[in-house]
């Protein structure tokens, strides 16, 4: 399973697309060769909605398909991990989707006003409360959806031993310093010596 956009296409899986799903628009256009190869194979639907069709949706469950949608409630409560509270996930009981936690792209939106407008402070004041409202939004989509199938499976808890090849170095550097410390063990003997022969006199 894919965990970022080039595993996406590194590991063989074609894109479904929306035709007219605004994303489309700014794969196609953006400079990017990895949104060009992908959009070269990928399977662009004329349906006027948002969400895949059924007949889509299975092919997911038995093809390398990777959908690039919104990750909406209606989708996520019917097919992925939408929790009633006893350990059901999804309607059909399973996550049969799991969200790439790399994002396909970011959506960035300006606002161009006149230096001095009088509506700025306004705009300003909406949009802060715009914020706000997107991020109690999403502390609330995290209590109410499971994160079985939004993030790849985290990885165990339990050490795992380096293997004698992972060791090498660790040896090499060790074996190093033993011998740095010989050598500088000899040379203080040596030092110690020289300096302590008695100092002969020439007539």
């Amino acid at each position: 399973v894919p965990n970022t956009n080039q595993e996406i296409q590194d590991l063989g899986y074609r894109v479904w697309i929306q035709h007219g799903f605004f994303a489309y628009k700014y794969m196609k256009e953006a400079p990017i060769p990895l949104y060009q190869q992908l959009l070269s194979e990928a399977m662009v639907s004329k349906t006027t909605s948002y969400i895949p069709p059924e007949d889509v949706h299975q092919l997911t469950l038995s093809s390398k398909i990777a959908l690039v949608l919104l990750w909406n409630g209606g989708y996520r409560n019917k097919y992925a991990d939408y929790g009633n509270g006893k350990g059901i996930v999804g309607a059909h009981g399973l996550c049969t989707i799991r969200r790439v936690p790399e994002q396909m792209y970011v959506a960035t939106t300006n606002f161009g006003l006149p230096k001095n407008s009088p509506i700025a402070n306004l705009i300003n004041y909406r949009i802060l409360l715009l914020h706000a409202a997107v991020d109690t939004n999403n502390r609330w989509e995290d209590k109410k959806y499971t994160t079985s199938c939004l993030e790849p499976p985290s990885p165990s808890p339990e050490p795992t031993a380096f293997r004698l090849d992972q060791m090498a170095s660790v040896f090499i550097i060790w074996m190093a310093g033993i011998l740095l410390a010989c050598l500088t063990a000899i040379m203080e003997l040596i030092c110690h010596c020289y300096v302590s022969l008695p100092a002969v006199n020439h007539y």
